[in-house]
C-alpha cells in the first residue's frame, strides 16, 4: 500500500490534530501551521475518497475572534461534519491582556496572555460562517463528544476541589447554537 505527504503552504510541518471521515467519503485534515507560537494559522484542508485535494484553506486568528481577542496561535480542539455541509469545532486563540494596580502613588501595568475558546461554524471548504465565544471554558478539554444537537467538552483541572494532590473533571454541555446547557464538577 502506497501513501503519500502534502506539502502544505511552504511549511514543513503541520500540527495534524484532527482527521475525519466526512459524509461523501473523502477526509478533512486540519491543525495548526507556523513557524512560532505567535505566527501560527490553522489549515482546513478537504481531500476526496482517493486522497486528492478537494480545497485547502488557511484561517487566521482575527477571522476567529475581533480585534478584542488577538491575532495569536489559534488551534483547534474539536472538529465535527454537521449534516448541512457545515463543520463544528472548538478553536483556542490567544491574546494579550494588560492591566493596571493602583499601590499608592505607584501605577502597576500587568501584561500577561490569556486563552480563548469559540465554538466555531465552518462551511464546506473551511472558511469561518460564525464563532461564538465561550467565557466558561477556561481550560483546554481533555476530551470531546458530539451529537448533532450540541457538544460536551471534559475539562481536567488541578486541585479546584481546594485538596492538595486532587483532580476534579469539569463537563460542559452546550446546545447546536452554542449556548451552555449545563456545567457540572466531579471531583473529591
Amino acid at each position: 500500500m502506497g501513501g503519500y505527504t502534502v506539502s502544505v503552504h511552504n511549511h514543513d510541518s503541520v500540527r495534524g490534530e484532527n482527521l475525519i471521515a466526512t459524509q461523501d467519503g473523502g477526509f478533512i485534515t486540519s491543525g495548526s501551521i507556523g513557524s512560532g507560537t505567535y505566527n501560527r494559522k490553522i489549515v482546513f484542508s478537504k481531500y476526496d475518497g482517493q486522497g486528492s485535494l478537494v480545497s485547502d484553506k488557511i484561517i487566521e486568528a482575527k477571522e476567529i475572534c475581533d480585534d478584542v481577542c488577538g491575532f495569536e496561535d489559534p488551534h483547534i480542539f474539536h472538529l465535527q461534519e454537521l449534516a448541512n455541509e457545515k463543520f463544528r469545532a472548538l478553536v483556542s486563540v490567544s491574546y494579550r491582556t494588560e492591566s493596571t494596580e493602583q499601590h499608592g502613588n505607584t501605577t502597576t501595568v500587568i501584561s500577561g496572555i490569556k486563552t480563548g475558546f469559540f465554538y466555531t461554524l465552518l462551511s464546506k471548504d473551511g472558511s469561518v460562517k460564525s464563532s461564538k465565544h465561550i467565557p466558561d471554558l477556561e481550560y483546554a478539554p481533555s476530551a470531546t463528544t458530539s451529537y448533532e444537537e450540541g457538544i460536551v467538552f471534559a475539562v481536567r483541572t488541578d486541585n479546584v476541589s481546594g485538596r492538595e494532590s486532587q483532580r476534579d473533571l469539569v463537563l460542559h454541555r452546550y446546545d447546536s447554537d452554542g449556548k451552555p446547557l449545563w456545567k457540572k464538577r466531579f471531583g473529591s
